[in-house]
């Protein structure tokens, strides 16, 4: 077996940075102003924050379809007939389906594994898993491992308003039903008990009281 590790730019990582580590990563869409960009290669952080804070509609999407069957039909080339893939979780994007549906057409078997997040949990754990593959562990105990330390996540967001988690369907019903309440700072969260969806953790009325409980939430679990 001839295993390629393949990620998304989900994890804040530039294709280059992941191209160090011997893994590959695909860029997510980010559409602004009707212009789609690949993230972490022709628009970054900075530049998302300072959109965010404009108040300019932004709508995030799956990597192109192209190129993810560009860069499989590339690594099949190489000699790789499996794609190992810890993209940004399900919950969140239709990315593991797409990179599923390509390595298939392709005939290359496919083993992902949702991080029932994104960010630095996806980057460690697709990290994770071509080091254990490169110490000779199995398939069945590296996807077992991955799964323990997506178990023993949590995302926590602190967020002024939920328009455009809302515009772009990635809240709970209940999360969701509070950007309607006023005077509410919803406290959220997602992982594998959410199944990568965001869910409301708590409400409070000010974000100071919302950065308190988030801080006493971190003592009680020990952080």
């Amino acid at each position: 077996m001839n295993i390629a590790f393949v990620t998304d730019s989900g994890t804040g990582k530039s294709k280059e940075y992941w191209a160090e580590q011997g893994i590959y990563s695909l860029p997510l869409q980010i559409e602004v102003n009707g212009h789609s960009f690949d993230e972490e290669e022709n628009i970054m952080i900075p530049d998302v924050l300072n959109y965010l804070h404009a108040n300019v509609p932004m709508k995030t999407s799956l990597p192109k379809l192209g190129e993810i069957e560009d860069l499989f039909e590339s690594l099949k080339e190489k000699g790789y007939d499996t794609i190992f893939a810890v993209p940004i979780c399900t919950g969140l994007s239709s990315t593991m389906n797409a990179l599923e549906m390509a390595a298939n057409m392709l005939g290359l078997e496919f083993i992902g594994v949702d991080c029932y997040t994104t960010a630095v949990v996806q980057g460690e754990m697709i990290l994770t898993a071509k080091k254990m593959w490169e110490s000779g562990h199995s398939i069945d105990e590296i996807v077992r491992m991955l799964n323990r330390i997506a178990d023993s996540c949590d995302t926590i967001l602190l967020v002024d308003d939920l328009n455009h988690l809302k515009q772009g369907g990635r809240l709970t019903p209940m999360a969701a039903a509070l950007g309607g309440l006023l005077k509410i700072k919803p406290v959220l969260h997602l992982d594998m008990e959410t199944e990568g969806r965001i869910d409301a953790l708590a409400k409070v009325r000010t974000m100071s009281k919302a950065q308190d409980y988030v801080i006493n939430r971190l003592k009680e679990i020990g952080v």
